[in-house]
């Protein structure tokens, strides 16, 4: 899985976002496949409407069902909410990786 931080100071964090996921696409290596979840960083640094709507923007950009969450390294604002999103992702990632393992092992 992949976790985005984003600069919430940057005036279009949706273009940020779209470089990235561009860059990824290029790279190759599946990992522009890989589930995600987007982070957008800095908020201690933005008033909360911008941090709202600047959240609204990366959602719309990344898709509805993406995960986006303010959070500040800084302060650690949303690092807890952000570590167990990452964590229960991973989970699920794993239980199926698992799941589709164990169904190919008794395919005959």
């Amino acid at each position: 899985m992949i976790l985005h931080l984003v600069d919430g100071t940057l005036e279009d964090v949706a273009a940020a976002y779209r470089t990235i996921r561009q860059e990824l696409v290029l790279y190759g290596h599946g990992l522009a496949k890989k589930p995600e979840i987007v982070g957008l960083n800095k908020i201690d640094a933005i008033d909360p409407t911008t941090v709202g709507a600047k959240c609204g923007k990366l959602r719309r950009a990344a898709g509805r069902d993406t995960l986006v969450l303010p959070l500040s390294g800084a302060t650690g604002a949303g690092v807890r909410e952000a570590l167990d999103a990452t964590f229960a992702m991973l989970t699920a990632a794993r239980a199926q990786d698992d799941a589709e393992t164990k169904s190919l092992a008794t395919v005959p």
